[in-house]
C-alpha cells in the first residue's frame, strides 16, 4: 500500500508542475491578449482580417473584383479589411452620405 501511495504523491507533484508551467504560459499570453489589434485597423474596419483560404472572403473579393459597385461586396471588404486605405475611405465617405 504504501508503495501506491508513493505513487499517488508523484502524480499529484507532477500536476502540480503542469499547473506552474499552465501559469507561466498564461502570464505569456497575457502579453498578447493586452495587444489591441484595432489600433491595425484599417479605416471601418470592424473585423480580424480572414484568412486568405476563408471561403467568405473568397466569395466576396472575387465578386467585389467583378461587380466593385456590389454594396454588399464594399460592406465585407470594408469591415474586414480587404481593402487599401484610399478606397476604404472612399467608401466610407460614401456610406456616410447615404445616412
Amino acid at each position: 500500500m504504501s508503495s501506491q501511495k508513493k505513487g499517488a504523491n508523484n502524480n499529484n507533484s507532477k500536476k502540480t508542475k503542469k499547473t506552474n508551467n499552465d501559469n507561466n504560459e498564461n502570464e505569456n499570453n497575457d502579453d498578447e491578449d493586452s495587444y489591441d489589434y484595432k489600433q491595425d485597423f484599417m479605416p471601418g474596419q470592424k473585423y480580424q482580417t480572414p484568412d486568405d483560404d476563408n471561403g467568405i472572403r473568397v466569395f466576396y473579393e472575387t465578386l467585389y473584383k467583378q461587380n466593385a459597385n456590389s454594396e454588399m461586396a464594399i460592406k465585407y471588404c470594408l469591415e474586414n479589411g480587404l481593402l487599401e486605405e484610399e478606397e476604404a475611405i472612399k467608401y466610407l465617405k460614401k456610406i456616410s452620405k447615404k445616412k
